[in-house]
């Protein structure tokens, strides 16, 4: 168990940020929240390693703006004490300057209110992560972070019948694990929707699998598809190779490629992030492509494959991080 607060780690970060940094935090945070729902299901070293890289991009925005760790805030006397946010070295200096000399005699009082009121919080932090001391007090047990993000899909495939379309069908492996497979014909795509026109800023995640491998073949996770426009933002694999594009009725342009592509018969947790005008796609949470672009704000999510090549998806999850 953490022995430090992180609520208020993250309401004092959030409060001492600048506007233009709330959207990178707002999706850290979502993140972190969604990673401590998962454990409470039980930890894996995949949710313990995802939270370490959560926590490292907080420590940076906490670094960049307010000049001290995201660590150092999840501790009450260093959140209350905290700093000028983003001020540099050289206007606090001219601030310091300015500020009245005070006598350690004057000081001497106020320095023992933080103490009295750092021992006080030292007490109630201990009172909520301590099981024993709460139940001592008769407190019932610590209080678990409540997720505050919405789950707008989610599907693990262990509940589906029997697909209709020929293209697709359910498969299990060695552990009775379920997951949904296509194998596109040679002539085209064969998708899978998830529609909702309303869909704005989320981020879709899902495990993937090529089975089948294919030269000219592509695996594809579509964001903000809309329909009506035929608009959409597709990331692709397709012959060892890893695109962001926009597809409209008129154009399809190549926003952002790398040559990493995806093993064969290798299961590849792939995230994208459609956060306002940027689109980011991270594989086994690394960093690998990232746009910038505004001209389609809203849709659904696709998956599937075209032109013969197979590919496998589970755990598919989109999650809005708005927080309330």
């Amino acid at each position: 168990m953490m022995d430090y607060d992180l609520d208020l780690g993250l309401r004092t970060l959030k409060s001492r940020l600048p506007e233009d940094a709330r959207n990178d935090f707002n999706l850290q945070e979502a993140r972190l929240r969604d990673n401590l729902r998962r454990e409470q299901y039980g930890g894996t070293e995949t949710i313990r390693h995802e939270r370490a890289a959560i926590l490292d991009a907080l420590n940076q925005l906490a670094q960049h703006y307010l000049r001290m760790s995201f660590n150092d805030l999840c501790e009450p006397a260093a959140a209350s004490a905290g700093s000028t946010p983003g001020l540099p070295p050289a206007e606090k200096q001219v601030e310091s300057e300015q500020e009245p000399r005070v006598s350690p005699s004057e000081r001497l009082p106020w320095i023992r209110l933080v103490g009295l009121l750092g021992a006080i919080a030292v007490l109630v932090i201990a009172i909520l992560v301590s099981p024993k001391l709460r139940e001592w007090l008769g407190l019932g047990p610590p209080a678990t972070p409540t997720p505050t993000y919405e789950i707008l899909y989610e599907e693990d495939f262990e509940e589906t019948a029997v697909e209709n379309d020929p293209n697709w069908q359910i498969r299990a492996d060695e552990t009775g694990n379920h997951f949904r497979c296509v194998s596109a014909p040679q002539d085209g795509p064969a998708y899978s929707h998830v529609s909702s026109s309303e869909w704005k800023d989320y981020i879709v995640e899902a495990d993937v699998l090529i089975h089948e491998p294919s030269t000219q073949g592509t695996g594809n996770i579509q964001v903000r598809v809309a329909p009506l426009s035929a608009c959409v933002y597709d990331f692709s694999e397709r012959g060892g190779e890893l695109n962001i594009e926009t597809y409209s009725p008129f154009d399809r342009v190549n926003r952002a490629s790398t040559y990493q592509g995806l093993a064969v018969g290798k299961w590849y947790t792939v995230r994208i992030e459609a956060i306002g005008s940027s689109i980011t796609v991270l594989v086994d949470e690394e960093k690998i492509l990232h746009t910038t672009d505004a001209d389609i704000g809203q849709g659904g999510v696709a998956y599937g494959a075209g032109w013969g090549l197979g590919v496998c998806f589970d755990n598919i999850r989109v999650i809005s991080p708005t927080l309330n």
